[in-house]
């Protein structure tokens, strides 16, 4: 096999691990992204606690005893204002196809 074709064999068994991440966050940088994309009030939650009501009933992330599935990931949860979305370094209403205001956050 071509080294090419080695490469490309090995970074696809690599993946069928499932262990594959493109992009890797901490809670500094995850926070800071979300502002930056127009969302409100990040804060770290667990895989137990969200501002949604009756979140750990849901199961979501965790057993029927609440202990967490993978108790190393990583929970944030913020709002987004409906009419605002990120489009590359701008913000864009998509409801009036105009640009929105950084300081509305």
């Amino acid at each position: 096999m071509e080294r090419k074709g080695a490469k490309a064999l090995g970074i696809g068994m690599f993946r069928l691990t499932g262990e594959v991440h493109q992009w890797m966050y901490d809670r500094y940088s995850l926070k800071d992204l979300l502002l930056t994309a127009g969302f409100r009030d990040p804060i770290q939650q667990t895989a137990s606690t969200s501002r949604i009501q009756n979140w750990s009933s849901f199961n979501l992330d965790t057993l029927p005893d609440g202990t967490a599935y993978k108790p190393d990931f990583l929970f944030m949860e913020a709002t987004k204002p409906t009419e605002i979305c990120f489009f590359g370094e701008r913000l864009f209403d998509l409801r009036l196809g105009r640009n929105c205001l950084m300081g509305s956050r």
